[in-house]
């Protein structure tokens, strides 16, 4: 399996074989097409792989971008804790330009 003089037939490169060959080829990262209605017309499927606490942030946590005008973090938080209106205080922090992360 592994000789310094084996070639790889999967990547191509030398020293295993294709059973314990770990390269990542392009190929294999791209997230495949289905769901076809239409001849050329469907969606890619990106499965989700992710952790239990990936799964909690993201019932935690929010991105906001504000597409017209301006607000700071403040401003948000004082907006959504009025709209939410419970015992439950929302905090904003800025990520980039016009565009906040909110816990509540």
């Amino acid at each position: 399996m592994c000789c310094p003089r084996a070639v790889c037939c999967r990547c191509g490169l030398n020293g295993h074989l294709v059973p314990i060959c770990n390269t990542v080829l392009p190929w294999e990262c791209v997230a495949p097409m289905c769901g076809f209605q239409a001849k050329g017309k469907g969606f890619f499927y990106i499965h989700d792989s992710s952790t239990p606490k990936q799964n909690t942030d993201r019932n935690i946590y929010i991105v906001i971008t504000v597409i017209e005008g301006q607000a700071s973090a403040r401003q948000l938080e004082e907006f959504f804790n009025a709209y939410i209106n419970t015992n439950w205080k929302c905090s904003a922090r800025s990520i980039g330009l016009n565009t906040f992360v909110m816990r509540h």
